[in-house]
């Protein structure tokens, strides 16, 4: 079984991408990693797609982008997991923290732009054969968010520390596994 993974800043690695509406800085590896996907696409049976949807979604070329990749790897007999994005938030909740240790209290407001992004790409894959979005932002993990247990999972406003990391893909991998191995 393949288990590679490509990533570039700003960018979801796939043809059609629209990637000169992401800054000059991300472009050159960008393209880069979307011609180091095709050989290992050869390989694959289970693609996991993961972006910033709130900022992706908001382009209609990089959504029918998208949508005509999980099209072409459904037809290949690939199954294809798009995550949805994990919850936001207003304020880098590290920030929040230290003023709050100095007496200084910032609630951890959501931004809701998540949510409708979210909406959009699983709306844009619906209906593909072999297309799962797993949407996870309504398990308990995320109900206290930026918190959980009472300890802090985000390291900014929309990236999971190393301890959310973990235990989200805890919370994760029995989900991922019966969808990519459906039959066990």
């Amino acid at each position: 079984m393949c288990r590679e993974g490509v990533t570039a800043s700003n960018c979801v690695p796939i043809p059609g991408f629209d990637v000169e509406r992401i800054p000059d800085y991300s472009r050159a590896d960008c393209l880069a990693q979307s011609q180091a996907l095709v050989p290992i696409l050869a390989r694959t049976e289970t693609v996991i797609i993961a972006g910033m949807w709130q900022w992706q979604s908001q382009s209609d070329a990089f959504l029918q982008a998208l949508a005509e990749f999980a099209k072409t790897l459904s037809a290949q007999g690939k199954r294809v997991i798009v995550m949805a994005q994990v919850p936001m938030f207003e304020v880098n909740v590290q920030r929040m923290q230290r003023f709050s240790a100095l007496g200084m209290e910032i609630a951890p407001e959501r931004n809701v732009a998540w949510e409708s992004a979210n909406r959009k790409v699983a709306e844009r894959l619906a209906g593909i054969d072999n297309v799962f979005f797993m949407d996870l932002s309504q398990t308990p993990f995320f109900q206290h968010a930026p918190y959980e247990g009472g300890m802090l999972v985000y390291q900014d406003n929309h990236h999971l520390n190393e301890r959310g990391a973990r235990r989200y893909g805890e919370m994760a991998a029995p989900i991922l596994a019966k969808l990519i191995f459906p039959l066990h």
